[in-house]
């Protein structure tokens, strides 16, 4: 079964998100490409787009920041956390959004140093680590090294970008055939 989103890794059905949270978002995402949009006719006019880039990137910067923030509260009890590592803010907001609205709590590292430093005090708590394959500075490869040493019981997967819908849905499907048999230890 490939997971589309429409239900929890576990077989729950996914909690509805509250309309006005589905609102905000929506109205973040459509300021954005509104000034997207406006910054393309600039361009063809030969408009300073100076203004349309500082404006639509603070409303994708408010779009992540709301998404970070709603994940900010305590987890209910059984839910799995994935550690996600990757540099491109663009491309780990879409896999962390995704993996949130599957039910997962999600811990996301822009960087090898920050992702080794969250994997040891997250220690226990991390049912998958999903590293970019194409991580600026140690490297996918490396960073994921590291982490089976310093817990071989946690599944690292590295993952070349984009991280695709079906990709993705495979990789926790896998996650959840083991039955958590990776869990690390405290």
């Amino acid at each position: 079964m490939v997971m589309d989103g429409s239900e929890r890794p576990n077989g729950a059905p996914r909690p509805a998100p509250s309309p006005r949270v589905l609102l905000d978002i929506e109205q973040l995402l459509l300021t954005a490409l509104e000034q997207l949009h406006l910054l393309e006719s600039d361009l063809d006019t030969g408009r300073d787009p100076r203004a349309r880039v500082i404006a639509a990137g603070a409303a994708l910067d408010r779009a992540r920041e709301f998404c970070r923030t709603s994940a900010a509260a305590p987890s209910p009890v059984g839910v799995r956390t994935v550690l996600l590592v990757d540099a491109d803010p663009d491309h780990r907001l879409d896999v962390e959004c995704r993996l949130r609205e599957l039910g997962y709590r999600v811990h996301a590292a822009t960087n090898a140093e920050a992702a080794l430093v969250d994997f040891q005090a997250l220690r226990g708590r991390v049912d998958l680590v999903v590293v970019d394959a194409d991580l600026p500075g140690l490297g996918g490869a490396l960073v994921s090294g590291r982490m089976r040493e310093l817990n071989p019981h946690v599944p690292v997967e590295v993952v070349a970008k984009p991280l695709g819908r079906e990709a993705l849905g495979r990789l926790l499907e896998r996650l959840e055939r083991d039955d958590g048999a990776g869990k690390a230890s405290e």
